[in-house]
Parts: C-alpha cells; sequence; structure tokens
C-alpha cells in the first residue's frame, strides 16, 4: 500500500465514504486493506491510510469528526443493520452518535415511552444484533443519557419521551 499514491489512497477512501458515510477510520482502513489482500493491518499500512485520509480531508474529498468520516455533502445517517458484517464489523463503537440517536429517536418515537433498559434490546436489534451482551448495554446506556443531555430525547421520570 505504500508504494500507492496519496491521490490513489484519497480516492480510494473517498469512495469507501461516499458509499458508508458516516464510517469509522477503522473499518474505512479495513475495507481498504481487504481489497488490496491485505489481512493485517501493520504500521506502514496504517501510516499510509493515515496519510492518504489527511490528504482526501484537505483536498475536500471527506470530512473528520471525531473517529468518524463523512462524505463532503453531509447526508444524514441512516440506520443500517449489521447483521450480515463479519464479527470484526459488528462493534458498538463503529457506529457514529449520528446513527445511534437516530435508532434512539426510532425506538422512543414507536414506543410513545419507554423505560431506557428496555430500549437497550430494541435499539441493538436495529442494528442488526441478535442478542446484548453486558459491554453492549452499557454502551447503549451511555448514548441514550448523551442523547438526554443533547436533548435529543427527553427523560420524563423513568421513561424516555421524544421533544
Amino acid at each position: 500500500m505504500h508504494t500507492y499514491s496519496l491521490g490513489k489512497l484519497g480516492a480510494w477512501i473517498h469512495e469507501v465514504v461516499k458509499v458508508e458515510s458516516p464510517v469509522h477510520f477503522e473499518e474505512m482502513a479495513r475495507r481498504i486493506a481487504d481489497a488490496n489482500g491485505i489481512s493485517k493491518i501493520g504500521s506502514r499500512v496504517r501510516a499510509s491510510i493515515t496519510d492518504a485520509l489527511n490528504y482526501a480531508i484537505r483536498t475536500g474529498l471527506i470530512k473528520k469528526k471525531d473517529e468518524f468520516l463523512w462524505h463532503f455533502e453531509d447526508h444524514l445517517p441512516v440506520i443500517r443493520d449489521r447483521s450480515l458484517l463479519s464479527p470484526n464489523s459488528k462493534k458498538l463503537i463503529l457506529i457514529s452518535d449520528e446513527e445511534m440517536n437516530l435508532a434512539i429517536i426510532k425506538i422512543v418515537e414507536s414506543s410513545i415511552a419507554i423505560q431506557p433498559d428496555n430500549a437497550v434490546t430494541l435499539i441493538a436489534k436495529l442494528f442488526g444484533f441478535a442478542r446484548v451482551t453486558e459491554d453492549m448495554r452499557k454502551h447503549i446506556l451511555q448514548s441514550i443519557k448523551k442523547a438526554v443531555k443533547s436533548e435529543i430525547v427527553k427523560k420524563d421520570g423513568e421513561f424516555l419521551k421524544l421533544i
């Protein structure tokens, strides 16, 4: 990968981001490496991808917010089912706050009012997770707390409701 130009790698990054925006840096890097027959992302490959990412950002091909890469047109994210993805791609940390907030809103909206603990399993199912581990539960509950704090949903007693 280190033999490809920044422009070529930047164009590949742009293509991944265009299709999957918002996409976590690690997921994009895995997609690029897989497409090049690279099974492990070592320091040399990571450095090449990082340099190309910085090039793509500088040239306006993509935007970066925290660890997530966005298409320059700022399309609204959609809730994506990850049930058919590889285990490496089925992690909650690879889901942007914006996509998680959409799932929270959808579950609260369809329930009228719901307790956070009851919302966890339904949110996980929207993303294609068949079961919820304790770590997943904690992550989703933390996301719900952030959504309440950001006034995306409100807490009325023990229940989540739309604002």
